[in-house]
């Protein structure tokens, strides 16, 4: 099973409520969806019409008839946004001409607020703000999505830190590329690559900008569903690293029978490789401190303690060779014992040492400087992702959780560069 594996192409990947329902007559426009989250295994579902062009489905706790519809909400830091009752919007079920009746029905959503992280200048952690703005409608193609958890990455600080350049333009600058949740409110095009978005779904949203958040917009293009074997905190960390790991293991074409080093293996990409080219049937040796290495022979690595003698320690576990190397570090260290363990320079990546890979024509991706992107890859990956996932065959790691407003600490932990697993912001 390649690492791409298209998560549509699997029975059992797709949740059974994404089946087309059928209308019933009579209950303006009503359908149902085959749902394994209802005891009677029917979910009911309404959508309503406002002269905003907001299309919202709302769950229905019981069937048409049978009582009161529970709508959906949507919930931010000190205030409570209600979706209308959408049975008791005028013009359900009215007599009306066909074409306006088989059209997609909508609602309006109130406009509360949300409190966002913001870098209001580049430097450090302290440039970390909080502002109170308006949330409300989501527009064409996007979902209205309430933040239960949202992963930190180094990507985070680098951009304010100046690292990549201090454009004043990009300030404030919204924090955060990746988030879960639950759907608040959707657009009438709200589809993402696993189908149709309602309101109550729990997702993962990536990548956005903005996801350190109690409540955000997000294009229904980054919206995937959260296994429900991952809890939010965990489920906020599975994207950015996951589709990085399935990056850099795709362009060092790392597969059965290799013997891959990854160097930084306890760390969020690091477990993301390891388990990923175990997965797809390679032998993973794992630098990482002494502390992580039982941990690591969990997931199927073969640990070494970075520091001097690395590469004869290496040596004496693979006589045979080295095929692949995965930087995640960027230190000289791990780019020096890549060099001098894989011939194949083409099979040599990082996500860390961009001006050193270039000087040593090595394989550099990500977001830095002359890193290749990789946006078809890392997109196609997201749900394979999620069906790993899902299948408990992907695990990840939370190495701690800071309040929302503690999002200045939380990155300077994670800049020590001494964590191991995804630290996690709870707005």
């Amino acid at each position: 099973m390649g690492l791409l594996t298209e998560l549509g192409q699997n029975p059992s990947s797709r949740r059974p409520w994404r089946q087309p329902g059928q209308r019933l007559d009579g209950q303006g426009p009503l359908s149902t969806r085959v749902g394994a989250d209802r005891p009677d295994g029917v979910e009911y579902v309404r959508a309503s019409e406002s002269a905003h062009g907001l299309a919202v489905r709302s769950r229905l706790a019981t069937p048409p008839g049978a009582g009161a519809p529970v709508p959906g909400r949507a919930r931010s830091r000190g205030s409570t946004l209600r979706l209308r009752d959408l049975a008791a919007i005028h013009g359900v079920g009215r007599d009306e001409p066909t074409q306006s009746r088989n059209r997609r029905q909508t609602a309006p959503v109130p406009v509360g607020m949300t409190i966002n992280a913001v870098a209001t200048a580049f430097g450090g952690p302290e440039v970390i703000s909080f502002v109170d703005e308006p949330v409300g409608e989501p527009g064409p193609g996007h979902v209205l999505l309430e933040v239960r958890a949202a992963s930190t990455n180094p990507i985070d600080y680098k951009l304010f830190s100046g690292d990549y350049g201090k454009d004043l333009s990009q300030l404030p600058m919204r924090l955060g590329y990746e988030a879960s949740g639950v759907v608040s409110a959707v657009d009438e095009d709200a589809n993402g690559p696993a189908g149709p978005v309602y309101p109550g779904d729990e997702i993962i949203a990536y990548p956005v900008r903005g996801a350190y958040a109690a409540a955000v917009v997000v294009p229904a293009s980054s919206v995937v569903p959260k296994p429900s074997t991952l809890s939010f905190e965990e489920a906020s960390g599975l994207m950015l690293t996951g589709t990085t790991a399935v990056h850099a293991l795709t362009v060092t074409a790392v597969g059965a029978g290799d013997t891959v080093v990854i160097h930084g293996a306890a760390g969020g990409v690091g477990l993301m490789a390891v388990q990923l080219a175990v997965h797809a049937g390679a032998r993973v040796i794992g630098t990482a401190s002494e502390g992580t290495h039982a941990y690591l022979r969990e997931l199927g690595a073969e640990p070494v303690t970075y520091g001097d003698g690395l590469v004869e320690r290496i040596r004496s576990l693979a006589p045979g060779g080295v095929d692949a190397a995965i930087d995640t570090v960027g230190t000289d260290e791990a780019i020096d014992t890549s060099v001098a363990l894989v011939a194949d320079r083409n099979r040599i990546v990082t996500i860390a040492a961009f001006q050193r890979a270039v000087e040593l024509g090595l394989k550099v991706i990500g977001a830095g400087p002359g890193g290749d992107p990789g946006t078809e890859i890392r997109a196609t990956a997201r749900l394979e992702l999620v069906r790993l996932a899902q299948a408990g065959q992907l695990h990840v790691r939370v190495a701690a959780t800071y309040p929302l407003r503690e999002a200045a600490n939380a990155l300077r932990e994670l800049s020590s560069g001494h964590t191991h697993g995804k630290i996690v912001l709870i707005p």
